[in-house]
Formats: C-alpha cells, structure tokens, sequence
C-alpha cells in the first residue's frame, strides 16, 4: 500500500495478439489450495477504498455463492466511493465455511499495521509477500480465463 509505483503494470493480457507459447507470455505455478480455504483476487479499485476488516466481514457472509461475495465487494467499494476500475473474484474451496473465522484470522495475508514504520527487513518481507500474492493472483486469473476459453471453445 505505500510503494510509489505500486499502480504500475508491469504485464497484462489484452494488449496485443498473443500465443500461449509467446516467450513469457504465460507463467504457470502450482501451489496447493486446502479445501478450507478462500481466495480473493481483486484491484486496487477494490482494496484502496476498503479496509481489509470491510473486506474481512463481506467474505465473513459466505454462504456457498462466491460471485455473491464477489458482487458485495464492487457494491461495498462503490458505495465507499470507488472511483477506479474495481476488479473481485473469489474462489471458495468446497469445505470453506464462515464458522471457521479464528483460524482464517490466524493464517490471514491481511493484517492491520500499527501506524509506526515497520523496521527494514519486516518492510521487505511485507512487499516481497505482496508481490508474491499479486503473481499467484495474476496466474490464478490466467488459468481461470483460459479453462473458460477453452470450455467456450
């Protein structure tokens, strides 16, 4: 949230013609997603006008319609006076329930910072797991769009 060129895009997909064998064009990793578990991927649009507890409390309603909770997130930001681009998908694993808040607050990416400046290593793990979380999200939403592409086809 305070890196000056946090807005920046550094890649994207629509610009131009690509193929999936274009050098660098698709990256793929695996990582494991647990079954409790639940993902949100979304823009600055989103996460600029929410506070991460706002945003914490929407998913908190769960109940087994992730483009519900996806739909509340754009509503909430627009009402919170969104004016960028605001970008939200959320994918639930099938055993995630809201009744197991304590231990996704244990395990959550999103945490409220005191308002000192964290120290320089805390700093750097800070922005290394952003950009670790922002790459994981890109790739997802890759994947995504092309399953779909490919069930369309």
């Amino acid at each position: 949230m305070l890196h000056p060129r946090r807005n920046e895009v550094f890649r994207d997909v629509g610009t131009r013609p690509h193929e999936a064998a274009d050098d660098g064009f698709i990256e793929i990793r695996r990582c494991h997603f647990k079954p409790e578990a639940a993902f949100l991927l979304c823009s600055d649009g989103l996460s600029d006008v929410l506070p991460s507890v706002a945003i914490r409390d929407i998913v908190q309603r769960y109940q087994g319609d992730p483009t519900q909770v996806a739909r509340e997130l754009l509503e909430a930001a627009n009402e919170a006076g969104g004016k960028d681009n605001i970008t939200a998908l959320f994918v639930a694993g099938s055993e995630f329930r809201p009744s197991m808040r304590e231990a996704r607050d244990r395990h959550a990416i999103t945490r409220t910072r005191p308002s000192a400046a964290p120290a320089s290593g805390a700093l750097r793990r800070y922005f290394a797991s952003r950009v670790a979380f922002l790459i994981y999200g890109m790739l997802l939403g890759i994947l995504l769009a092309t399953a779909l592409h490919a069930l369309k086809g």
